[in-house]
């Protein structure tokens, strides 16, 4: 949820993702979202970093995913590790709108899960295969990370699987970046706190406080991408340092 990718070193050629994700459908109401500083139509959609977003109004739904291809073809919602997912015929949108809160894109879209290896292999049904994984960033925890063109999912969960769960995996939070973050903060002063450094090197990020949002999920908002020039050298130890700094700040705030 806090902007862990980075491209890989020189010479080192990641799992290529073909299959897209386009369409995020959600279960909040359109002026949730408006809240948030989208600008969402008439209709309950918005647009950004070519993935449509289409809110339902129907609290209590989980998150759905389309995506530009399915194993099943169009036309059917198959449940991916207990994501509803869904094939969207058209390609990424190319439409470009700018939003009061100065939003460009989906940085990352973060999945939770109780059991990683089974959430894989659940990916790769659709034909994803992770670009990243590491359980040395955050202690107890593994990760995965996809790159796709249009942005990256993220899968968290425990490093040891519990005996008892249950084994289902859920859309937990979306990232986006924002073209000027201090611009996002003064757009969403009473639901925003001022940035703060991202675990990510050169960036920085604010989150939407779940307590004063009508929103269902976790929501932040990063600071544009910048290159890492230590990308691929000691990255999990280097990102492990600053994930503790990060705490020790935010504990702070």
């Amino acid at each position: 949820f806090l902007g862990f990718f980075q491209p890989p070193a020189p010479g080192v050629m990641p799992p290529r993702n073909t299959v897209d994700l386009v369409e995020v459908t959600l279960p909040d109401s359109p002026d949730a979202w408006r809240a948030a500083g989208f600008d969402v139509d008439p209709t309950g959609a918005f647009v950004t970093g070519g993935i449509w977003f289409r809110c339902l109004d129907a609290p209590g739904s989980d998150v759905m995913l389309g995506f530009t291809a399915m194993p099943s073809g169009a036309g059917t919602m198959e449940m991916v590790d207990g994501v509803p997912c869904y094939q969207v015929k058209r390609q990424p949108s190319k439409k470009a709108l700018t939003h009061p809160n100065k939003v460009t894109s989906l940085d990352h879209l973060v999945l939770r899960t109780d059991d990683v290896s089974r959430t894989r292999k659940g990916l790769a049904l659709l034909g994803l295969r992770p670009n990243r994984e590491t359980t040395a960033v955050r202690m107890g925890v593994h990760m995965l990370f996809y790159r796709l063109n249009s942005t990256i999912i993220e899968v968290t969960g425990p490093a040891k699987v519990a005996p008892q769960s249950d084994g289902k995996t859920k859309v937990w939070g979306l990232t986006f970046t924002s073209r000027d973050l201090d611009a996002t903060h003064a757009a969403l002063p009473e639901v925003t706190k001022a940035p703060w450094k991202a675990v990510q090197k050169g960036r920085r990020i604010t989150t939407i406080s779940g307590d004063k949002s009508a929103l269902s999920m976790a929501v932040a908002f990063l600071s544009p991408y910048v290159k890492d020039p230590d990308a691929g050298q000691d990255r999990d130890e280097a990102d492990a340092q600053r994930a503790r700094e990060q705490e020790s700040q935010l504990s702070k705030l």
